[in-house]
């Protein structure tokens, strides 16, 4: 299972790659000396792509944690105490960073709208935080 899961990953990588290019060709991604302008169906085409390569990742992540039960780390075959207490959780941490990715840039877009209710920066914002 985890070599499909591998093999999509890797394919869609390319693709992704591979379509950047021919869409730099077309003209849908132009460069410019500040930054590049992209179209926006190239934009969703591309993000569509990179939602796929974020899937794979995670159902990578999934199965891995549950390929710890046929393990041979240790001396008897099975999952062994490493693979119970450190594994598997770093697994199921490796699942969640991006909801708590998503969380902090919430927590930041909170504390910007702070700091500028207390006017020019001062001290009524950095109450509010505390």
């Amino acid at each position: 299972m985890s070599f499909i899961v591998t093999w999509t990953l890797v394919s869609l990588f390319v693709i992704l790659l591979i379509t950047a290019a021919f869409h730099y060709l077309n003209g849908g991604i132009r460069a410019t000396r500040v930054t590049p302008r992209v179209a926006s169906a190239v934009k969703a085409h591309l993000s569509v792509i990179g939602a796929g390569i974020a899937l794979m990742k995670a159902a990578g992540y999934i199965i891995a944690k549950w390929e710890l039960v046929n393990s041979t780390n240790g001396y008897v075959p099975g999952a062994g105490y490493t693979d119970v207490h450190a594994r598997m959780p770093g697994d199921d941490d490796s699942c969640s960073t991006s909801r708590s990715r998503r969380r902090d840039s919430a927590r930041e877009r909170a504390f910007a709208r702070l700091v500028v209710a207390g006017g020019r920066g001062g001290p009524v914002g950095l109450r509010l935080l505390s």
